[in-house]
């Protein structure tokens, strides 16, 4: 019986071993810094210094969850992860007329760059997973999962990474356990960092 294999690609970043915390200061009448560049998987932390203020977000990129803080003497401190990469608008309700605005400009840092990947036939009617990679950073390894219905996946086996690398490296696992009577295999690659 002839299989088809089919691939369903998803990159799980658990934690990131490169997330920064950033400060910003509230103090006379404006947020310092006004405006910063972050990741997604960075916190912004905001830090009361003087008066009564709030920070609360204006606009928000699609998925990201809003906020309204207050910042005062009873209310010191704020943090906030950053989960979706956009521009995150945010003011100081009181003081946004005099000009008490700041701005989070998030990107998306993914610590493996995956070039491509494909599922071949195998000898014993397995089947071959062969990925390769542009980039690496702090990546531990590779864990493959099989599903035959795309919606349960099981592990079915892990391939070492090569933990730091700027130069194109291969990968490949054999799956020769097939389930017998599936049309279709899925496979899902995820891939996990030095600290899990």
């Amino acid at each position: 019986m002839k299989k088809v294999y089919l691939f369903l690609a998803t990159l799980m970043f658990l934690n990131y071993s490169f997330a920064t915390t950033h400060e910003v200061q509230v103090a006379n009448f404006q947020f310092t810094p006004a405006s910063l560049n972050a990741n997604v998987g960075d916190t912004i932390k905001w830090v009361w210094v003087s008066g009564f203020h709030t920070t609360t977000s204006r606009t928000i990129p699609g998925g990201a969850s809003a906020w309204d803080e207050t910042m005062s003497s009873g209310s010191t401190t704020f943090s906030y992860k950053i989960t979706t990469a956009g521009t995150y608008n945010y003011v100081c309700i009181p003081h946004e007329d005099g000009g008490m605005i700041g701005t989070i400009t998030a990107s998306t840092v993914l610590p493996v760059v995956i070039k491509d990947f494909g599922v071949f036939a195998a000898k014993n009617n397995g089947a071959e997973l062969v990925w390769s990679t542009a980039t690496e950073l702090n990546s531990d390894h590779y864990e493959i999962m099989r599903s035959s219905n795309g919606v349960k996946f099981d592990k079915i086996g892990s391939v070492p990474a090569k933990g730091n690398s700027s130069a194109l490296t291969d990968y490949s696992y054999t799956d020769n356990n097939l389930p017998a009577n599936s049309q279709f295999i899925y496979y899902y690659l995820s891939i996990v960092d030095k600290d899990g």
